[in-house]
């Protein structure tokens, strides 16, 4: 059943609620039958398709993400975890005239998980056109993740003076790991890392060891033929 109140008209959600309120009420049973019209006009409307017009106005388009930055970079483990890093670069970025995504917006929200802030941070990072690294960026599991998902989604990488490149950085493959207590780490593909972290597993980046990272990642294609 589709479920989009954004195509129902104001005026007849607010006459139902009133009418509703009324029947409840038992206050005015003559109303009981212009209720009962309201609430089958609106079950008519909610379930009604979708039109390609609606879907099309639902869905974020290219247009929507331009001159849209996001910044990425080191923030675990440095002092102030990196803020005035971050937020130099987005003033700096804005005086230029880009709308910047700062993951240092969001401070430190009590109770929040690196997951918590990740999953934030992806959905920022996917309403813009371009990606800003910042230096150490490559030594940042989350970063990592972020450039991987840039590539994949195109957004464009750009560097900050002193940022690695991420040719020069490019991990040799992925690893994921459950939340559960002694669970232990596995090998997944470059194609699953972004559903893997919508899963809530841990991923990690691995940049040694080539051979061997390929090799288990073979095997584990070769179990689930």
């Amino acid at each position: 059943m589709n479920t989009d109140f954004k195509m129902v008209p104001v005026e007849l959600l607010e006459r139902v609620a009133t009418e509703a309120n009324h029947m409840l009420g038992f206050t005015y049973a003559a109303n009981y039958e212009e209720c009962r019209s309201a609430v089958d006009e609106l079950q008519a409307m909610i379930d009604a398709p979708v039109s390609p017009q609606a879907v099309a106005r639902q869905v974020a388009l290219s247009a929507s993400r331009k001159n849209r930055i996001y910044i990425a970079g080191p923030m675990t483990g440095l002092p102030e975890f990196n803020f005035p890093t971050f937020n130099a670069m987005a003033e700096k970025l804005r005086a230029q005239g880009w709308h910047v995504e700062n993951p240092a917006d969001h401070g430190d929200t009590e109770g929040a998980e690196w997951a918590d802030y990740l999953r934030f941070d992806i959905e920022s990072l996917a309403s813009c056109e371009a990606i800003m690294l910042l230096p150490g960026w490559s030594k940042s599991k989350g970063a990592n993740l972020e450039v991987h998902i840039a590539k994949q989604i195109g957004v464009t990488i750009l560097l900050s003076d002193g940022a690695e490149s991420p040719q020069a950085a490019q991990p040799v493959a992925y690893q994921r790991k459950s939340k559960i207590e002694g669970s232990e780490w596995h090998y997944i593909n470059d194609c699953d890392v972004a559903e893997a972290v919508y899963m809530g597993y841990e991923v990690r980046p691995l940049y040694t060891n080539r051979d061997a990272c390929l090799l288990a990642i073979s095997t584990l294609e070769a179990d689930h033929e």
